[in-house]
C-alpha cells in the first residue's frame, strides 16, 4: 500500500518537475527526469506504452543539452530496448539493442568491460 502511495505520487509530481525544466531550457535535468519517469515508474509497473513514451522523450531532451553523453544515449536507447524485450516483441529490443551496442564501442571500443553489457 505504501509502494502504490509512492508511485502514485511520484506519478503525480515527476511529470511537473520535468515542465519545470523544459520552461527554464533546463534540457538535461529535464532528460533525467524524464529518464526516471520511464525506468522507475512506468517499466517497474508494466506499463510498457507509457514507458516507452518517457524513454523516447528523455532522448529528445538528451539530444538538446549541447555536449550530451554519447553514452547517456546509449543507455536509453538500451532502456528503450528493454521496454520492448518485456513485451515480447524482440525485433524492436533487437533494434535499440543493436544501436545501443554500436554507440558503446564507438565511444569505449569493443574490448571495454561495458561494451560487453550493453
Amino acid at each position: 500500500e505504501v509502494r502504490e502511495w509512492c508511485y502514485s505520487l511520484c506519478l503525480e509530481t515527476m511529470p511537473k518537475m520535468v515542465q519545470e525544466a523544459i520552461e527554464k531550457e533546463d534540457w538535461q535535468t529535464a532528460c533525467y527526469l524524464q529518464w526516471a519517469v520511464g525506468s522507475s515508474f512506468y517499466n517497474g509497473h508494466g506499463a510498457y506504452k507509457q514507458a516507452l513514451e518517457a524513454f523516447q522523450e528523455a532522448l529528445r531532451l538528451l539530444k538538446m543539452v549541447s555536449k550530451h553523453s554519447e553514452r547517456e544515449e546509449a543507455n536509453l536507447l538500451g532502456g528503450i530496448g528493454h521496454v520492448y524485450d518485456s513485451q515480447g516483441q524482440y525485433a524492436q529490443a533487437l533494434e535499440y539493442h543493436m544501436k545501443s551496442l554500436a554507440i558503446t564501442q564507438a565511444v569505449l571500443g569493443e574490448q571495454h568491460a561495458s561494451t560487453a553489457t550493453s
